[in-house]
C-alpha cells in the first residue's frame, strides 16, 4: 500500500459541494512517504496536482512528467493518472478535483485550459499554495458564504493556471504607489503572500524600487512594529502551522530558510515562549 507521512483528505464524490460557479468533488494535501507510489486509477473528472514540495514523477496515460515545488499538472476526465515519489526528496501535495455546473463560467475556464493540453499538461505557479490554503481555510471553519469563498478562489486558480499556460506571468509589472498606506498595503501582502520564499528582507527594494531603509521607517510609523517583527511573526505563525500539519522541527527550519534548528528554536521561542518541539508535543 503507498505510505504518507499524513494525508488531509476532503471527498465529495458521493455528494459533490456546490461551490459557485463548480461542484467540489475533492481537495486535500498528501505529504509522501520515501516509499509513496500512487496507483493507478482512471480520472473522471478535471484535476489539479500541485507540488508543495519535494520532486516525483506525474503520469498521465503515456505521458510522464517530473514536478517539483510549485509545478501544477493537469488531469482530465478518461486519463489513466498515478503519481510517484521520489525517494531522495519525498513529495508534498495538493489536489483539487471539481466539475463545473454547465452553463456558467466556470466551464468556460476549463475549456480554456484544454485548449493547451496537447502541448502542455504541467505549468509551474508557485503562488497556487495560498489558494489551495484558503480552500482549506473555508473548508475547516464553515464561515459565512464559505461556498462561494471557495468557489471564488477556485476561479483565481484556475485563471493563474490559464495564465502560465500563456506564459503571461513571467513578465512582472510594478505595483503602482500613490501613498505610504498603500505601499505598506502591499508590503504586509508580499510579505504574507511569500514568508517561505523570503531569504532577505532587501528583496523588498527589487520589489517595490524604495530603499529598505525608507520603507522600514515608513512601515514602523504606520504599522507600530518594524518590518522584521512583521516579517518574524508571520513566520512563526506559518511554522505553527506547519508543525501543527506534521512535519518535524528540523523539516519547518530548513522550509522557512534558517540556518540551523537551533536558530529557528530561539526565534520560534522568542514569539511564543516554548521550543517548537515543545508546542509539537503539546498540539500534535
Amino acid at each position: 500500500m503507498p505510505k504518507s507521512r499524513y494525508h488531509y483528505n476532503n471527498p465529495f464524490f458521493s455528494n459533490p459541494l456546490p461551490c459557485g460557479e463548480y461542484l467540489l468533488l475533492q481537495v486535500g494535501e498528501m505529504y509522501c512517504d520515501q516509499s509513496y507510489a500512487g496507483e493507478k486509477h482512471k480520472q473522471t473528472c478535471f484535476e489539479l496536482t500541485y507540488a508543495v514540495d519535494g520532486e516525483g514523477k506525474v503520469c498521465a496515460n503515456d505521458l510522464e512528467l517530473n514536478i517539483k515545488k510549485g509545478d501544477c499538472f493537469i488531469s482530465i476526465d478518461g486519463d489513466t493518472h498515478s503519481i510517484l515519489s521520489n525517494q531522495d526528496n519525498p513529495l508534498r501535495f495538493k489536489f483539487i478535483a471539481i466539475s463545473p455546473i454547465d452553463g456558467n463560467e466556470g466551464e468556460l475556464y476549463i475549456k480554456h485550459i484544454y485548449k493547451y493540453l496537447q502541448e502542455r499538461r504541467k505549468i509551474n505557479v508557485p503562488s497556487l499554495n495560498e489558494r489551495f490554503l484558503r480552500i482549506f481555510e473555508e473548508l475547516e471553519n464553515g464561515l459565512v458564504f464559505s461556498s462561494q469563498a471557495i468557489g471564488n478562489e477556485i476561479t483565481s486558480i484556475l485563471i493563474e493556471v490559464i495564465r502560465a499556460l500563456e506564459e503571461k506571468t513571467n513578465k512582472h509589472y510594478p505595483v503602482k504607489i500613490s501613498n505610504d498606506n498603500v505601499l505598506v498595503f502591499y508590503i504586509v501582502n508580499f510579505i504574507d503572500q511569500n514568508s517561505t520564499q523570503i531569504k532577505n528582507l532587501y528583496e523588498l527594494e527589487d520589489e517595490f524600487n524604495y530603499s529598505y531603509n525608507y520603507m522600514s521607517a515608513v512601515f514602523k510609523r504606520i504599522m507600530n512594529i518594524s518590518i522584521n517583527d512583521y516579517f518574524l511573526k508571520t513566520k512563526m505563525n506559518v511554522a505553527k502551522k506547519l508543525l501543527q500539519d506534521g512535519l518535524s522541527v528540523t523539516d519547518v527550519s530548513e522550509k522557512l530558510n534558517y540556518s540551523s534548528v537551533h536558530t529557528f528554536s530561539r526565534s520560534f521561542k522568542t514569539i511564543f515562549g516554548q521550543s517548537p518541539m515543545e508546542f509539537k508535543n503539546k498540539n500534535v
